[in-house]
């Protein structure tokens, strides 16, 4: 009904059709089994792109959000699993100490009713004591895991925030800029904190085709890559019209905009990526203390079955930056694990190693270590990494494609970043296609010189550009291939 509204030029009693239809949407969603709502998704399909589209000629940047940040929470849920997925991930230590809880509870009603049966005033009072601690117990585990959930949902599918909360974690000079893609017509709304304004883009098919264009010269070091550059700038970022005082953009991209490095295309601006400026903000809320150390693990030994090269100059690299290190045959999972434990939080934890991205199984996609006997293959996948609590500031994924994974309608990507952020992680680093060697260990030492120092420490976004920019002015290395791949997504300081 939306639609034949919109169609019609009507577009205020279009808003209103989409605004009834994503409310009943949203109380759908999750309640039902994942065919139904698959189905219940298909028969609404349209609901978030034409509420997007009637808000923009309304010039309704309040309502715009909504339905770009709901389109955002829609999709993410289903592409894991189906309405209760984020509940398989729960941390191992929660599950553990729920277990215990309730095979004490089984004991001590067990207990309680023998207590019972025998008569005795004083031992029914004992175990009935025993029953109503073990309970206490379990409902402070109960709490726990509401909590871990709690958060897990808002990760993992968000209800959307309103427009004035997500302004409220912006400063000044920033601006968050939320894209929108549609056949017709996309759109991006830019966010500071004291307003937001609606700008038109081309549609959905002309963006794409420039995106995949710039990516190709990119990688295959084309000579009209300048020429990609000016025509994509003029599509995305001067319709946007961003004010002077905006140092720092974050940006939300949709479809194939997410593997648009758009360092590239504002070199003199602080870039910054987020799944949603819903997620941003529940970064910006739940920001952990800073850590002090750098864990980083890197040049595995691979193994001839694996058929993955070995990675030797990484070993500088982690011998660079970090506290503690695990290298070679030492660099396995479970060693992983166990020395993340080490701290209560890292400053970084840091990956260098190979990345194996599985688009149409992004659960399956992983960080390659090394293979630990016949039944560990080495690779911490993000199923692996959603189950972990990860304490540090940064997760810095110094490897290959790790910022891809599987562009979910909508929503974005999901994959390793995504998967870090919900480990407890806010801030990622990640790179956008198959990067070089040497530059990346010059990029990471310069980046962690600059973060990291024992005094007058900036903040990742800035020492992320200050390292770009550092890669760049180096002659064999002013390529965007060697400089540009890198991004920060979430937030960290």
């Amino acid at each position: 009904m939306s639609r034949i509204y919109y169609d019609h030029g009507d577009y205020k009693s279009s808003l209103t059709y989409a605004r009834d239809a994503l409310n009943e949407l949203g109380d759908y969603l999750g309640a039902q089994d994942e065919e139904k709502s698959l189905q219940f998704k298909e028969k609404y399909s349209d609901v978030f792109e034409t509420g997007a589209l009637a808000a923009r000629k309304l010039d309704n940047p309040r309502e715009l959000y909504l339905f770009l940040e709901s389109g955002r929470a829609g999709s993410l849920l289903e592409s894991l699993g189906g309405g209760n997925a984020y509940m398989s991930f729960l941390p191992t230590d929660l599950r553990e100490e729920e277990n215990r809880t309730k095979e004490a509870e089984r004991a001590a009603r067990k207990e309680y009713d023998h207590a019972i049966s025998t008569g005795e005033i004083a031992n029914i009072r004992s175990a009935r004591k025993n029953l109503d601690d073990i309970l206490e117990k379990q409902g402070v585990t109960s709490e726990k895991i509401r909590s871990n959930a709690k958060k897990q949902a808002s990760l993992v599918y968000p209800r959307a925030a309103h427009l004035q909360e997500t302004q409220s974690h912006l400063k000044d000079n920033e601006a968050l800029v939320l894209y929108g893609l549609a056949e017709a017509e996309s759109m991006a709304l830019v966010v500071y904190h004291d307003k937001a304004v609606i700008s038109k883009l081309p549609g959905e098919s002309a963006l794409r085709e420039k995106a995949e264009l710039l990516e190709a010269e990119i990688r295959g070091l084309d000579d009209s890559l300048d020429k990609r550059v000016i025509e994509l700038r003029s599509m995305l970022i001067e319709p946007l019209n961003l004010e002077k005082r905006v140092e720092r953009v974050i940006i939300s991209p949709a479809g194939q905009l997410n593997y648009v490095p758009f360092t590239i295309l504002m070199q003199d601006k602080e870039i910054v990526y987020s799944p949603s400026g819903t997620i941003y903000g529940l970064l910006m809320e739940e920001q952990a203390k800073r850590g002090t150390k750098v864990f980083a693990i890197g040049n595995p030994a691979y193994t001839s079955k694996s058929r993955l090269a070995l990675l030797p100059e990484t070993q500088q690299e982690v011998e660079a930056i970090g506290n503690v290190l695990l290298t070679k045959d030492k660099a396995t999972k479970g060693n992983l694990l166990d020395a993340l434990k080490q701290e209560e939080q890292w400053r970084s934890v840091h990956f260098a190693c190979h990345g194996l991205i599985n688009p149409n199984h992004p659960l399956h996609s992983s960080l390659a270590l090394t293979p630990d006997g016949d039944n560990d293959s080495g690779l911490f996948t993000c199923l692996d990494i959603f189950r972990q609590n990860i304490h540090a500031n940064l997760a810095v994924l110094s490897a290959c494609e790790t910022a891809k994974g599987k562009v979910v309608k909508g929503e974005g990507i999901v994959g390793l970043t995504r998967a870090f952020m919900y480990s407890g992680t806010p801030g990622v680093i990640c790179s956008l296609w198959k990067v070089d060697d040497a530059a990346t260990r010059a990029l990471m030492t310069r980046f962690y010189e600059t973060w990291n120092p024992k005094e007058n420490s900036i903040d990742a976004a800035t020492a992320l550009k200050d390292a770009q920019d550092f890669i760049r002015d180096q002659e064999k290395w002013k390529h965007p291939l060697y400089w540009a791949p890198w991004e920060l997504w979430g937030i960290s300081k």
